[in-house]
């Protein structure tokens, strides 16, 4: 049992991130980082609870808890649809890169801390950079620029793993303890899954604290995590579970900002039974009276209309009727935009989400958006934001919680959902501003492609688009990723004609398929894709690179005798010797 210090090192009063209800909670990730602190040690918390319980809100507290004592804390979050592709280690980049940032412009960060970074991650340093993570500062300049050709024969997934653990542990000191929180794992791509399996079963990180969020109400999504986060050794569970009607009533009064209000209670109990205590619910009911003047500010005195409150919840029979309900009060066509953007991800950019919403209203006969209402898209977004289902960010907008976005996916058809997806596939691929946009587009248009992709020149031109999505995956290190366009790009194509219909495609993507398999350390799969390659093969090239690849799968799989053995084949196939068949793999010892 962990010992919870009493001279804590730090503690809940100096936070001032306004919490409700929520103080055990905190108590206890307060508890964990002092033992980080004090043992140099490595925890690990694993914080799930319904959509809208208040999970990163909880974390945000304790970020600034960490911050005062000198900690680094890092973060990152994933988000719907990144386990089809839609990402490339999102989160666990994000996290990496802002540990960067944070370590750059600390005080304490000198040369001698620089030269123990740069000697913990070496050679192989450059693949965290390939794969997005601005630690260029941190690498050795004789760091090598990624080669496409194979030099050893340990899969490079492993590889990207033992330098991840290594940055860490680099990163991580007793001065400076390290809270990494990655958040909504429901919807963890597979490499961050397989490499976070790594990192939760290293035993020489130290100074470090791992925090896991994720929605326990979403089972699709967490079929994937679910075997990964049951065999976590040492893990400590933190389940939030709903409000009780207390801490309902400190979020009321909090909401009025300290000014009276007649019958707050029997107003906080009306709350508390319709919404059972869920923070997100409490929160949007409340602005849902405020926004219908059932909640209302009167000469500096909050005034409502309890019997029209209660009238509002018997219209409503469940939250999620609320919530559609204030949906449905929205323009015709600002729900149209919204339901576009929901399909983009969380954030989206104005400029992309501008020609699509172009090319959508273009469909019903407009010119665009401004011929159909007179309203530009800007003002249809400010709208969203004033109705409290956008936040302003950047360039662009993001969902004010994934909730929403989830509510805007929900509200449309299968068919009519794919047919948009279909349509920002085809417009990001038109737009090709990056390799992003085209690896972007492969994923949008991969979700349509089984109803709306029939004719053979749309699928082959699918197929190549895969091809290009796979190679921006292998250049950010994201080898599972590329095997999944690639299978993708196979299955496209017509099974029993597409050697002779597609020969250079095909021939691409299983040469591709072969050398990302073996990436990824599944060995079967490389030699299967290998075999139909070196079948293939027209060029002298092609054949030793399926001759090479066989040799790195034979000594990774740790069977000199078959490596022997092929490579007499070879060498015999081609004509340079004749090597003889018997007598030369018994010369080894074994």
């Amino acid at each position: 049992t962990d010992v919870v210090y009493q001279d804590e090192l730090i503690s809940e009063d100096s936070s001032t991130v306004k919490l409700y209800g929520r103080d055990h909670e905190l108590d206890y990730l307060t508890n964990m980082y002092n033992l980080v602190k004090n043992q140099n040690s490595y925890r690990k918390v694993v914080v799930s609870g319904q959509s809208g319980s208040g999970k990163t809100f909880l974390v945000s507290a304790f970020q600034e808890l960490v911050l005062k004592t000198n900690g680094f804390f890092c973060s990152g979050k994933h988000f719907q649809n990144s386990h089809l592709g839609q990402d490339v280690y999102p989160a666990l980049i994000s996290a990496f890169s802002d540990l960067c940032d944070i370590v750059l412009q600390s005080e304490s960060f000198d040369e001698k801390h620089l030269s123990g970074i740069k000697h913990a991650l070496g050679k192989d340093g450059y693949l965290l950079a390939k794969a997005g993570a601005n630690i260029a500062p941190f690498l050795d300049e004789s760091s090598p620029c990624f080669s496409s050709f194979f030099t050893k024969s340990e899969p490079s997934l492993d590889k990207f793993k033992t330098v991840c653990k290594s940055f860490l542990r680099a990163m991580s000191a007793s001065e400076h303890p390290v809270v990494l929180f990655l958040d909504d794992m429901q919807w963890a791509d597979t490499g961050t899954i397989r490499l976070l399996d790594a990192i939760l079963k290293d035993t020489e990180i130290r100074n470090f604290m791992l925090i896991l969020a994720y929605r326990d109400d979403d089972g699709e999504a967490l079929s994937a995590i679910n075997g990964h986060l049951e065999n976590i050794t040492d893990c400590h569970l933190l389940k939030l579970d709903n409000l009780d009607s207390c801490a309902v009533k400190e979020i009321v009064l909090g909401e009025l900002s300290g000014s009276t209000l007649k019958d707050c209670d029997e107003l906080c109990a009306l709350i508390s039974r319709k919404t059972q205590g869920h923070p997100f619910h409490v929160k949007h009911f409340i602005d849902s009276i405020k926004k219908n003047g059932l909640l209302s500010l009167v000469d500096g005195k909050w005034v409502c209309d309890i019997e029209l409150v209660r009238a509002e919840m018997m219209i409503s029979d469940s939250l999620a009727d609320l919530l559609s309900s204030e949906f449905q009060r929205l323009d015709n066509d600002l729900q149209d935009i919204l339901r576009i953007a929901s399909l983009l991800g969380y954030h989206f950019v104005t400029k992309t989400l501008q020609a699509i919403v172009n090319e959508y209203f273009k469909s019903r006969k407009s010119d665009n958006i401004s011929d159909v209402s007179g309203l530009s898209l800007t003002q249809f977004l400010e709208s969203a934001v004033e109705e409290g289902f956008l936040e302003k960010i950047g360039d662009g907008y993001q969902f004010s919680h994934d909730k929403l976005q989830s509510l805007f996916q929900e509200s449309m058809t299968t068919d009519y959902r794919e047919k948009l997806h279909a349509m920002i596939g085809r417009q990001l691929l038109l737009r090709r501003s990056s390799d992003y946009s085209i690896y972007q587009a492969a994923v949008h248009l991969n979700i349509a492609s089984k109803n709306h992709f029939n004719t053979e020149e749309e699928r082959v031109e699918l197929a190549r688009t895969n091809l290009e999505a796979s190679k921006f995956c292998e250049f950010r290190s994201a080898y599972l990723q590329s095997v999944y366009f690639l299978q993708k790009g196979l299955d496209l194509l017509d099974n029993q004609n597409k050697w002779s219909d597609n020969f250079d495609l095909s021939f691409a993507l299983t040469k591709s398929l072969a050398k990302m398999q073996f990436f990824v350390g599944n060995l079967e799969g490389c030699k299967t894709a290998n075999i139909e390659v070196a079948f293939r093969a027209k060029s002298f090239e092609s054949t030793i690179q399926c001759f090479l690849l066989n040799v790195d799968v034979h000594i990774a799989d740790d069977d000199l005798a078959g490596l022997v053995s092929a490579g007499r084949k070879e060498i015999n196939k081609l004509g340079l010797v004749r090597m003889p068949r018997k007598g030369m793999v018994d010369d080894f010892n074994f």
